[in-house]
């Protein structure tokens, strides 16, 4: 069975303009509610249902005083996002977006409210952001041009930085809490770095290659909740699974257009229940594997509607089972419901 590409024209957003400072916005964001999409369709326990989806617009010439008389009038601006790259959600469920095109991260208030806070960190403090990941009280954020990962508190105040000689373009970020480890994923190294939360360098894994424990532009990294550790290998086409101590377990994975392969994988994460979730690009669709790398099930295609997609990024699970979807070229995320299988 071949998947089927559904390709549609779309406008490339134009970027705004940010001016030079630290800028903190606050603002609130109304999601739309709408009905719930299903996957699968027509069946009594799905795996997903679409919940909510983060788009809009951002009124960046409102004042605040107009800004204050709408909310108190119960209408909220919108938030636009232009090429997100990154999602990550906190102990609160407060949603952070990587907006990379304006060199921003968003917080939200998170899906639980129809009506959003909406919290902007401004460009002057970041350059081009990348990737995101939350630890306790620290957020860490990558910016592959100046080659490092920010650390900032929850004020967004910066309080440090992560360097390595090594780093070329540091990417997409995961912490383990089970293992207190910051990984960071640098695609042209061909490696994924691991530090300590105050940036200690502990290890890296990878190098270029085909072998096992090489890898190829790797895109993405993920873990679970024994502290193994999940490498989304980009151009060699696999997940490759390591041990909390960095040994190779496994791995799986191959090039092609059928189900259970993988064109342009991009992003990975893992379901409370252990199965591997992971978007694709060239399917415009997200697959759910088992650990064994059997294909449960895949959902999506390319396209602008609600569940489709147009080169979806980073995943990230919430504490609630939530599954939030970066949409890059759709400019949102869609947050769907994922219900663990028994």
């Amino acid at each position: 069975m071949r998947l089927k590409f559904r390709f549609r024209s779309f406008r490339h957003l134009a970027l705004g303009i940010l001016a030079g400072v630290v800028i903190v916005n606050v603002s609130c964001s109304h999601q739309t509610p709408m009905e719930k999409l299903q996957f699968p369709a027509n069946e009594s326990f799905p795996f997903l249902t679409l919940e909510k989806i983060y788009t809009g617009k951002m009124e960046q010439s409102a004042t605040f005083g107009s800004r204050l008389e709408k909310l108190l009038a119960g209408d909220c601006p919108q938030t636009t996002l232009h090429r997100p790259s990154a999602v990550a959600v906190d102990s609160l469920n407060r949603m952070y977006v990587v907006d990379t095109e304006l060199g921003r991260v968003l917080r939200f208030t998170g899906p639980q409210t129809d009506c959003d806070e909406v919290v902007e960190l401004g460009a002057d403090v970041l350059n081009v952001p990348a990737g995101i990941a939350i630890a306790g009280d620290k957020i860490f954020v990558s910016d592959p041009n100046r080659h490092l990962v920010q650390i900032f508190n929850f004020n967004f105040e910066p309080i440090g930085v992560i360097s390595h000689d090594g780093f070329k373009r540091p990417s997409q970020l995961k912490f383990d809490p089970h293992t207190q480890r910051l990984f960071v994923v640098d695609p042209p190294t061909h490696q994924v770095f691991i530090f300590k939360t105050d940036g200690t360098f502990i290890a890296a894994l990878g190098g270029l290659g085909t072998a096992p424990t090489q890898f190829h532009f790797p895109v993405a990294v993920e873990t679970d909740s024994t502290g193994k550790i999940f490498v989304l290998d980009g151009l060699n086409r696999k997940v490759k699974i390591f041990s909390p101590e960095l040994a190779f377990l496994s791995s799986f994975g191959t090039y092609d257009r059928t189900p259970g392969s993988f064109g342009f994988p991009k992003g990975i994460t893992v379901s409370r229940d252990g199965f591997i979730f992971v978007s694709d690009a060239a399917f415009g669709n997200i697959q759910i594997f088992t650990q064994q790398g059997a294909l449960l099930y895949f959902f999506g295609q390319t396209g602008w509607e609600r569940g489709e997609f147009i080169l979806p990024t980073a995943l990230s699970f919430d504490n609630e089972d939530r599954l939030y979807v970066v949409d890059q070229y759709n400019n949102r995320i869609q947050v769907f419901q994922y219900y663990a299988q028994p």
